[in-house]
């Protein structure tokens, strides 16, 4: 069984077990970053993880999807406090902070899940997959002919008929 060893405990996670504890927390609200941490396991590894396993990549797809709903409850309990009687009401040097937090809680979401939160026209999601095991380099003397070539310069040979306009 594959291990990762954590980079801040001597401890180990079974990949299966890393995998379905980041894809919940993920899910609960935590940011990448934030979930990689309190599992203790770094960023290469995650990509490691990710290249590997493309249901995982689902998965994680399937969790931010959630998670834009915990972004968006978030601005529903904002505005529920904001109608709560026994709440006061923000002071006015306050209203800037809780604008920001309210866009940067809408843009979250709209990051998460772009269809339904986002602005799909803009949006557009495209996958693109690499396999970098096949991925080789060029030796240094072909990469700077390629890189030197300019693709338009061939020239191009059009046929055509002149059509003068009738008076």
């Amino acid at each position: 069984m594959l291990t990762i060893l954590s980079t801040m405990e001597s401890s180990k996670y079974p990949v299966t077990t890393f995998k379905s504890e980041y894809i919940r927390r993920i899910a609960q609200g935590f940011t990448e970053s934030v979930a990689l941490k309190s599992l203790n396991v770094d960023w290469l590894d995650f990509f490691e993880m990710l290249a590997d396993d493309p249901q995982f990549r689902k998965d994680i797809d399937e969790a931010r999807k959630h998670r834009a709903e915990v972004w968006i409850a978030r601005i529903a309990e904002s505005v529920d406090a904001g109608n709560d009687p026994l709440v006061p009401p923000p002071s006015a040097s306050e209203i800037p902070a809780m604008k920001l937090e309210f866009e940067k809680l809408k843009f979250l979401a709209g990051a998460d899940n772009p269809e339904r939160y986002g602005n799909a026209a803009k949006t557009a999601k495209v996958d693109v997959s690499v396999d970098f095991k096949q991925f080789q380099l060029l030796p240094p003397k072909e990469a700077l002919r390629v890189l030197q070539e300019d693709p338009f310069k061939q020239p191009i040979a059009i046929d055509g008929v002149v059509v003068e306009p009738k008076e």
